[in-house]
């Protein structure tokens, strides 16, 4: 299993090849200050008691993957948990609206098939379905590695909400 440091050698060098992909030229400077952040999350994680290894490694999956996402560091987030858990709301207010339009397409053109029934008995087993569905499509957006990691170091569970 990869200790902290070594995922976190790796999430540096997943930054610096994702600047490379976007074919700008990394500034010495932009190096020196990816390397200066992953040094300092390090020490950050490694002094302190109250940061478990779920919690690295949540931090690590949502650092991953959350590229559009500033993802904060857990001793920060424990330092100030009042103030991340607000900003957490907010992020989810706005990320749940995206949402809710991009599923409320979808379940528009499933209706299209609905329209297109003619028995009650179908038309009704139909929208049992595409109730499941939709609830299903909904819970499967809040299940990104950002989420629960916030979810983890918040207390808020969006999903038990849904």
């Amino acid at each position: 299993m990869e200790n902290v440091s070594d995922q976190l050698r790796r999430r540096l060098r997943e930054k610096l090849n994702q600047k490379k992909l976007q074919n700008t030229q990394l500034t010495t400077k932009e190096k020196r200050k990816i390397y200066r952040q992953v040094d300092d999350d390090k020490k950050l994680m490694a002094n302190d008691a109250r940061v478990s290894s779920i919690m690295k490694g949540y931090y690590i999956d949502a650092m991953a993957s959350s590229h559009n996402v500033n993802v904060i560091n857990p001793v920060l987030i424990l330092n100030d948990i009042e103030k991340y858990k607000v900003e957490y709301y907010e992020f989810l207010a706005n990320f749940m609206k995206d949402v809710t339009l991009d599923v409320e397409l979808w379940k528009k053109d499933m209706m299209v098939g609905y329209n297109k029934l003619i028995s009650l008995v179908e038309k009704e087993e139909y929208m049992v379905n595409l109730n499941e569905e939709y609830k299903k499509k909904y819970k499967s957006y809040f299940i990104t590695p950002y989420i629960r990691y916030m979810g983890l170091m918040t207390g808020i569970d969006i999903l038990r909400d849904l």
